[in-house]
């Protein structure tokens, strides 16, 4: 009486390439020697790679991995453990929390400001944690225009409009040289 054939997982699967893995037959390299020249028989198998350490093969084919496994279902080589759905999962969603995670951060960033103001440290790591938490709760702009910093002047970007080009020559001398390669 020959050995019940083995059962076979997909590990991995994407168009082309697929990684199975037969886990009764962990380190047997023999019998996946054997294996991967059964399948490395079917057609449209490119390349088979031997893993026995994990006692996993990698197959890269050509036709769909489905037929693939039927041939080698039918040729007695394993026999699949489940069917696996090669559909990409469904995308996760996010849980609804009761409070808005900007509050959270920005009560928590409050709160270690207070804890740096009693340790006496003021200026630098307070008064950024405070602007931190203004900044996530949309006070920075609150009362004034927009485009308009904290101190009511206008902003870098507004600043930098406003600057005045330089002429599109400049003297050399006596005479003048183009730039940009204008004539």
């Amino acid at each position: 009486m020959s050995d019940p054939v083995p059962n076979c997982e997909i590990v991995h699967a994407m168009p082309g390439r697929a990684r199975l893995r037969i886990e009764a037959r962990r380190g047997d390299k023999a019998f996946l020697a054997s294996v991967a020249n059964g399948l490395a028989a079917i057609p449209g198998i490119f390349e088979v790679e031997v893993f026995p350490l994990t006692g996993s093969l990698l197959i890269r084919h050509g036709p769909p991995l489905d037929l693939v496994i039927a041939a080698a279902e039918k040729a007695h080589l394993f026999a699949i453990a489940k069917a696996v759905s090669l559909a990409p999962p469904p995308p996760l969603e996010w849980p609804k929390l009761p409070v808005d995670p900007r509050t959270a951060v920005a009560a928590g960033l409050g709160a270690i400001a207070l804890w740096q103001m009693t340790e006496g440290r003021f200026l630098p790591p307070a008064l950024t944690l405070v602007w931190y938490a203004a900044r996530l709760l949309g006070l920075e702009t609150a009362g004034r225009p927009s485009g308009q910093d904290w101190m009511g002047a206008a902003s870098a970007s507004q600043r930098f409009n406003k600057v005045e080009r330089l002429p599109r020559q400049i003297e050399v001398g006596a005479a003048e040289m183009p730039i940009d390669g204008e004539r």
